[in-house]
């Protein structure tokens, strides 16, 4: 029964997060540990995993879509966020496996609703259009977004486009 329910949550998930363009590991998490009574740190691993695949089929089917020619385009962008992204994610592990479990609860919890307040608020977000900076502003805070993403990224176990897709937009104007 429980393989049926996984399911259906996984199902309700999916369409959930393609409503909003994403691969929905921010409405996984909150059911694995509600429904599943799965501990957070294996339902953050647990989310991770899925949302590697769900984002490696995504780039796979989308790649045709958009054309591998704008993603080289845009390499300097992908590069620029993803080394920040793995410092952050370095720095998210690190802290997610060494706290207690109530206060790496919490942090889920706060960065949920930050979470939910950034999709909420998208259209107010992205109202700013592209920030016209300097090019070393721009790739200085591509970087630190980046890290910022990272951490968000390892400590809910998402891939993390609910912050990408707008530092994209308002930083590089992709």
């Amino acid at each position: 029964m429980r393989n049926i329910w996984a399911f259906v949550w996984g199902a309700l998930v999916a369409v959930l997060g393609g409503l909003i363009g994403l691969g929905g590991a921010e409405f996984r998490l909150p059911v694995l540990i509600s429904i599943f009574n799965y501990r957070t740190l294996p339902a953050i691993i647990i989310n991770l995993i899925v949302s590697l695949v769900t984002v490696t089929c995504s780039f796979v089917f989308r790649s045709g879509i958009i054309g591998i020619e704008n993603v080289v385009a845009n390499f300097a962008v992908i590069i620029n966020i993803l080394a920040g992204s793995l410092i952050g994610s370095y720095i998210g592990v690190h802290y997610a496996t060494r706290v207690n479990e109530r206060l790496l609860n919490r942090v889920v919890v706060v960065f949920l609703v930050f979470l939910s307040i950034v999709l909420i608020g998208h259209n107010f977000i992205f109202s700013f259009g592209s920030l016209q900076l300097p090019s070393l502003l721009r790739i200085s805070l591509g970087f630190v977004a980046g890290i910022v993403i990272g951490i968000f990224s390892s400590m809910l176990g998402v891939a993390g486009g609910e912050l990408i897709i707008p530092t994209v937009i308002l930083l590089f104007a992709v």
